[in-house]
C-alpha cells in the first residue's frame, strides 16, 4: 500500500485524551505527519488544508448530533475520514457509514488498533486528492 509521507489530519474533537492517544497511534504511522485539532463548533471555520480527518464523538452526543455533524464535514470538505465514537450502537454506526464515514471506531481502542485504522485512512488520501483534481 502507498502512503503520503507528512500529510495532515484534522481532528474534530473536544477530548485531550482522545487527541494524546490519535497523536501517539499517528507517529506510529507517520512521524511526519502532522495533527491539527478543533473543537466540533469550530470546524466549519477552519481555514487550513488536510488530507483526512477524524470525528470523535463521545456518549453525550445523541445520535441526531452525530448525524448533523457528519452531513455538515461532508457537505464542507471532501476528504476521507472515520468516526470514533463511546460504545456505538449497530444504528449509530450505519449512520455513520451511509453518510460517508470510511470507519466508525468504537472507543476504547488502543493505539496499536488505532494506528492501524490511521494507515488506512490515509492510504485513502491520494484517491480523495485526484478525484478532487478531476
Amino acid at each position: 500500500m502507498h502512503l503520503d509521507k507528512g500529510l495532515r489530519i484534522l481532528l474534530v474533537c473536544e477530548d485531550s485524551d482522545a487527541y494524546k492517544l490519535i497523536l501517539e497511534s499517528m507517529k506510529m504511522v507517520d512521524d511526519d505527519a502532522q495533527l491539527l485539532s478543533c473543537g466540533l463548533e469550530n470546524y466549519k471555520i477552519v481555514n487550513i488544508e488536510f488530507d483526512a480527518a477524524i470525528l470523535e464523538f463521545d456518549q453525550k452526543d445523541s445520535i441526531q448530533n452525530v448525524f448533523a455533524s457528519i452531513l455538515n464535514f461532508k457537505k464542507n470538505f471532501e476528504v476521507p475520514f472515520f468516526v470514533m465514537m463511546d460504545r456505538p450502537s449497530s444504528k449509530d454506526q450505519i449512520v455513520a457509514l451511509t453518510v460517508g464515514a470510511l470507519s466508525v471506531i468504537e472507543k476504547p481502542i488502543n493505539k496499536y488498533g488505532l494506528s492501524k485504522q490511521i494507515e488506512d485512512l490515509l492510504s485513502w488520501a491520494w484517491y480523495y486528492r485526484w478525484k478532487n483534481s478531476k
